[in-house]
C-alpha cells in the first residue's frame, strides 16, 4: 500500500509506517511469523504449539526457551484475538446485523 502511496506522489500516511525494530525485537517478530507456520488451522486457527516453539529454541538457543514461550504466546494472543475479531464482524453481517 505504501508502493501505491509513493507510486502516485501522495505523502504515505503515518499509520501506514511500520515501526523501526531493533535486533532483540525483529529477532522475535521473526520467530513469531515462522512460528505461525506451525498451526493448527481447521474452522479456525489455533494456537501455535509448545512443541514447536520448543523445537525453534533447540534449533536457535539464543534466549531462555521461558522468554521466548512468554513473548510468543502474547504476540499469538493478539494476532488470534484480532482474528476472532474479524470473524464476529463478518459473521454478524450475515445474519443482518443482530
Amino acid at each position: 500500500m505504501i508502493a501505491a502511496y509513493e507510486h502516485y506522489g501522495l505523502e504515505v500516511p503515518g499509520n501506514l509506517i511500520p515501526p523501526e525494530l531493533h535486533d532483540v525485537e525483529l529477532w522475535f517478530w521473526e520467530a513469531f511469523w515462522e512460528l505461525s507456520t506451525e498451526r493448527q488451522r481447521g474452522m479456525s486457527e489455533g494456537q501455535i504449539p509448545w512443541s514447536a516453539i520448543k523445537r525453534y529454541v533447540d534449533a536457535r538457543p539464543v534466549f531462555d526457551f521461558d522468554v521466548v514461550s512468554q513473548i510468543v504466546r502474547t504476540l499469538d494472543g493478539i494476532y488470534l484475538s484480532r482474528d476472532d475479531d474479524a470473524t464476529k464482524q463478518r459473521n454478524k453481517g450475515r445474519r443482518g446485523g443482530r
